[in-house]
């Protein structure tokens, strides 16, 4: 089955998603009726099935909620640079479609470096998988010529952790 993975995606993408698709009529019924009564997409503490990284931070609301761009420079990460989630309408009644898809991509580049991050930090990566998980990212990175934003987040990432893109 497929793993969710987001950051606040319970309380913004996930319900976005779902009002976009009922309005189209797209039916989801493997959305609601997956697993079984505390193992399933709509549970809040299961990461097997919606991983919300904020919830995951924030042990579900126990401690304080942070910000995406804010964990991932505590981790040397990027985060957000350029642009932010607060710009984009603008950018799209600007018809700047593409540098909202820049936006994205880079976003879901930092997306998953936390979580990967999270799966090492819980042992469910082991330190090598973790490295050759982030070796996989820099090589995506470095090779998609035809998306000058992943080699600028690559950039940034350096920039971000000193040159230690690894442990």
């Amino acid at each position: 089955r497929p793993r969710l993975v987001s950051f606040n995606g319970r309380t913004f993408d996930v319900p976005v998603l779902k009002y976009r698709a009922m309005k189209y009529g797209i039916a989801a019924a493997w959305l609601y009726h997956s697993g079984d009564k505390w193992n399933n997409y709509g549970s809040r503490y299961s990461f097997d099935w919606h991983c919300d990284l904020l919830e995951a931070f924030s042990d579900f609301g126990a401690a304080a909620r942070i910000k995406m761009h804010e964990v991932a420079v505590a981790f040397g990460l990027p985060g957000k640079f350029g642009v932010d989630g607060g710009d984009v309408a603008a950018m799209v009644d600007a018809g700047q479609l593409g540098a909202v898809r820049d936006y994205c991509e880079t976003d879901v580049l930092n997306t998953w470096l936390l979580y990967l991050r999270l799966q090492q930090h819980r042992g469910v990566l082991g330190m090598d998988d973790y490295k050759a998980a982030l070796a996989d990212v820099v090589s995506l990175c470095s090779n998609e010529t035809a998306k000058p934003h992943f080699g600028s987040f690559l950039v940034a990432w350096q920039e971000a952790s000193n040159g230690k893109l690894f442990f």
